[in-house]
């Protein structure tokens, strides 16, 4: 089944050219900023996930010992809550914590800054609009009596 995956990916990449999609990456990054974001996240879920599995299978006193418990403790890792029910307990494995701390702080600020100018637009749309609505109740004319 993954070879038929791979083979499809490798005919769209034959079909449409790998230098016109990566023209038509780098010409729309504002709009495919997010989905960069969501990409680099699931790479890191994985690759965090699998680093301190490998790291962590050779200790005795180990609390990640399954694909499960990587993937939760990676998670949990990456966006900062850190629960404590799993954590690396060699070096390696705590040299893979700092590499998916630093990468979860920094694509959650990546995010966070890909959505505050959305948020921001819209409040400042909205005042704007509430205070036109405020002038223009103020200037009406009264009609004479």
């Amino acid at each position: 089944m993954r070879i038929f995956r791979l083979w499809r990916v490798i005919r769209l990449f034959n079909e449409f050219g790998v230098r016109n999609l990566v023209h038509e990456f780098v010409t729309h990054r504002a709009e495919n900023a997010l989905l960069t974001v969501g990409f680099l996240v699931l790479c890191v879920l994985e690759f965090g996930s699998l680093a301190v599995l490998l790291a962590e299978r050779s200790s005795p006193d180990a609390n990640i010992t399954n694909a499960y418990d990587a993937i939760w403790w990676v998670y949990v890792t990456i966006t900062t809550v850190g629960y404590g029910d799993q954590y690396p307990v060699t070096n390696s494995g705590r040299l893979v914590g700092v590499v998916v701390m630093t990468a979860g702080v920094g694509l959650f600020g990546t995010l966070s800054g890909f959505l505050l100018p959305t948020h921001s637009c819209h409040r400042r749309r909205t005042k704007n609009l509430r205070q036109s609505r405020r002038t223009q109740t103020i200037q009406k004319p009264k009609s004479p009596s």
